[in-house]
């Protein structure tokens, strides 16, 4: 009822932000390289409370968090026909000070803060070649994500929200007109099937839910330039 007649305030939230990078371009290669920390105040966070005797989603704040890490990317061009793009990314991402924060009344001090894995990289092949009986140019790519375990947003409870690590593919085939006026394109998200969370929670009752990614799917779209 406080917060009621207060309106459910809560203190804005801020951060301060530090980046340094360098990035290298030769002629069939990029590079780069991004060093960063966040200093956050008042993080937001969405957190089921126990109101005495009934739970309920509120905004919060958390007093402080901090996210730090290191970028890298690569993207080379072998000749005309093969490419490659690769990428490696390391968060450190934690809640430095989280009274109450977790659904047992805990300090989440030093807690993961959510969808923040800790590592996580990109690859990404493609081949080229042109079809003269087509009149134009087949694109094939096939691409690679992979995250490690991480945690979901809605729920204060890291024996429940907890994510599992995962690797994912997709790959397209496309074809372009020599022209430029016509793209066709045939891609296939979630190769492989693969089955995985993206959310895990317990809602304002008690009962345990998770959302999962979509199965594998097919599709295929056309472009015209006029």
């Amino acid at each position: 009822q406080s917060q009621a007649n207060d309106g459910y305030t809560y203190a804005p939230e801020s951060v301060t932000s530090f980046e340094v990078g360098f990035k290298s371009k030769l002629p069939h290669t990029e590079f780069g390289v991004n060093v960063f920390r966040n200093n956050l105040s008042d993080y937001q966070v969405f957190q089921y409370a126990n109101l005495g005797g009934f739970t309920a989603l509120q905004l919060r704040n958390a007093a402080e968090a901090r996210t730090q890490g290191v970028e890298l990317h690569i993207d080379h061009v072998f000749n005309e026909t093969f490419g490659l793009r690769a990428s490696l990314a390391y968060l450190d991402a934690q809640f430095l000070s989280f009274p109450n924060g977790k659904s047992t009344g805990q300090d989440a001090k030093g807690e993961q803060m959510p969808d923040a894995p800790r590592w996580s990289a990109s690859l990404k092949g493609t081949y080229t070649t042109h079809a003269d009986c087509l009149g134009g140019n087949m694109h094939f790519a096939l691409h690679n994500y992979f995250q490690t375990e991480t945690i979901s947003g809605s729920s204060s409870d890291y024996a429940i929200n907890k994510l599992d690590g995962r690797s994912v593919h997709d790959a397209t085939v496309s074809f372009e007109s020599d022209n430029k006026k016509w793209l066709w394109t045939l891609w296939i998200k979630n190769l492989s099937n693969k089955e995985y969370a993206l959310a895990k929670s317990a809602d304002a009752f008690g009962n345990i839910y998770a959302i999962y990614a979509d199965p594998r799917l097919f599709g295929f779209s056309g472009q015209y330039n006029f």
